[in-house]
């Protein structure tokens, strides 16, 4: 900034010492007795005007050509920041969109009385590789210095999405609670037909359906249906806690990056910039 200002302070003393220090040393010269030539100091201020007037025209232009030069960098460097950022955006926006907590809510209790909990099961499993998959095609597209400017976004991103994955598994071994009570009661209901027809089933096939129903733990519903309801709002939780602020970083690091990428063009803009990129 000094070395601007001093710059600036010595093109302004040489302008003026051009502009008015040259026609008092001509006038100096051409006084009674000074210096004698064939021509007389009206000339010779005459030839100083125009030699003046077309130095300031060149100065002129080539200022207007330099600052048209300015003005192209500028626009260039503000459509590409922008078509570039917008383009992350989207990318960011994909991976923020895919860890919202509610959509694991949604799934489950879009299956009123958990009738189809396999179904169900396998939405919420390919949900949780979906949002790991965002999540690397997120690292995939940025570059090294995108990836530094959205590191701590980034790194919340990845929180929030292990902590809704964690809640989505809960979920998923609640559902397989479900599917194994199913499975126990119709090994239930074999047992109590064979014991019920003894002579149409062997022994053997008695005993598989006593070991089958010791092997698969039942769960009393009402507990299932508890431990959903509590994981529900576990999820309403995460979404008005993590997730919120999630989407605040989101809204504060590209404010943060519009700011420093317009603080980048104007400074293209600026004469003394000493660089124009």
């Amino acid at each position: 900034m000094k070395k601007r200002i001093l710059f600036a302070i010595a093109v302004l003393l040489g302008i003026i010492l051009f502009v008015f220090g040259v026609p008092i040393v001509i006038n100096e010269c051409y006084k009674t007795g000074g210096y004698v030539t064939l021509w007389s100091a009206e000339d010779v201020l005459s030839y100083y005007g125009t030699i003046l007037g077309a130095t300031v025209s060149v100065v002129v232009l080539a200022a207007t050509i330099l600052f048209t030069r300015k003005q192209i960098r500028h626009d260039q460097f503000v459509n590409t920041q922008s078509e570039k950022w917008k383009s992350v955006d989207a990318i960011i926006n994909q991976a923020i969109e895919a860890v919202q907590p509610l959509h694991v809510a949604q799934m489950v209790y879009a299956d009123v009385g958990y009738e189809h909990a396999g179904e169900t099961i396998n939405k919420l499993q390919r949900h949780i590789k979906n949002m790991k998959k965002s999540l690397d095609m997120l690292n995939c597209h940025l570059d090294s210095d995108e990836g530094n400017r959205l590191s701590a976004l980034i790194q919340q991103i990845l929180s929030c999405m292990e902590e809704v994955e964690s809640l989505a598994s809960q979920m998923v071994q609640q559902l397989s609670c479900i599917q194994r009570n199913k499975l126990h009661e119709n090994y239930k209901e074999l047992l109590r037909l064979a014991l019920q027809s003894p002579d149409t089933v062997d022994e053997e096939t008695v005993q598989n359906y006593q070991n089958y129903l010791k092997a698969i733990p039942y769960t009393p519903p009402d507990r299932i249906t508890e431990e959903i309801g509590d994981i529900g709002l576990k999820l309403v939780g995460t979404y008005n806690t993590t997730y919120q602020s999630l989407l605040d970083k989101k809204r504060e690091v590209f404010r943060d990056i519009e700011r420093e990428n317009t603080e980048k063009a104007d400074e293209i803009l600026k004469w003394f910039s000493g660089k124009e990129r």
